[in-house]
C-alpha cells in the first residue's frame, strides 16, 4: 500500500502548483486594465445649420429696369407733346406714349412679381396686390398734387395780367411733384416686395 501510494504523494505538490498558477491568472483576468485606451476618432463636423430668412432673393435689378423703360417711354411723350412739333403728331405720338408709359408704370412691377411666383390671390400673398396699389395710389397722388398746387402756386388761373411773367414755381412744383409721387412706390417696391416668395417647406 505504501509502494502504491507514493506517485500520488509526489503529484500532489505539482497539482497545488498548477491550481495556484490558475487562480493567480484568472485573479489578474478579473482586475480591470489600466492601459490607456485608443482614441476615438474624431467626429465628423456639424453641417452649418442654414440661415432663416423671411424671404428669397432680391430681384430688384428687374424692377429697376423696368421702371427705367416705362418712365422713360412716358417721359418721351411729355417731350413730344412739349414740343413744337404738329398738333397732329403730339396727339398721335406723344399722347399715346404717354398713356402707355403710366399705364405700364402701374403694370409692369405687378407681373414681374407674378413671373416671379408670387401668386395672383392676395390671400396668400399680398406683394402683387400692395404693388398695384402703391403704384396707382403714387401716380394719382402725384398728378392731384400737381394739378392743384401748381394752380395755387401760380396764383389762381386768369389771376395774372398778361404783362407779368409766370411764376416759375408754377412748373416746377407739378413736376417735382408727379416725380416724387412716381418715386415712392418704386422705393416701397424695392425694399418691401421685391423678393422672391419664401420655398414651402
Amino acid at each position: 500500500m505504501a509502494s502504491r501510494s507514493l506517485p500520488f504523494g509526489r503529484a500532489l505538490p505539482a497539482l497545488l502548483v498548477v491550481a495556484h498558477v490558475c487562480s493567480a491568472t484568472a485573479a489578474r483576468a478579473d482586475e480591470p486594465s489600466f492601459a490607456p485606451s485608443p482614441p476615438s476618432p474624431p467626429s465628423p463636423p456639424s453641417p452649418p445649420s442654414p440661415t432663416t430668412r423671411s424671404h428669397g432673393d432680391w430681384y430688384g435689378g428687374q424692377t429697376l429696369a423696368l421702371d427705367a423703360a416705362v418712365l422713360g417711354l412716358a417721359g418721351g411723350g411729355v417731350g413730344v407733346l412739349a414740343s413744337d412739333t404738329p398738333k397732329g403728331v403730339q396727339l398721335g405720338l406723344g399722347l399715346p406714349m404717354l398713356m402707355t408709359g403710366l399705364m405700364a408704370y402701374t403694370l409692369a412691377s405687378p407681373i414681374l412679381h407674378w413671373v416671379h411666383g408670387h401668386p395672383v390671390d392676395p390671400r396668400s400673398d399680398p406683394t402683387m396686390k400692395n404693388a398695384a396699389y402703391a403704384r396707382v395710389a403714387g401716380l394719382f397722388l402725384g398728378l392731384g398734387v400737381a394739378l392743384f398746387g401748381g394752380i395755387a402756386v401760380a396764383g389762381g388761373i386768369g389771376d395774372r395780367p398778361p404783362s407779368q411773367a409766370p411764376n416759375p414755381a408754377a412748373t416746377v412744383f407739378p413736376i417735382s411733384s408727379i416725380a416724387l409721387g412716381l418715386t415712392i412706390p418704386i422705393v416701397l417696391d424695392l425694399a418691401l416686395w421685391t423678393f422672391e416668395p419664401k420655398p414651402q417647406n
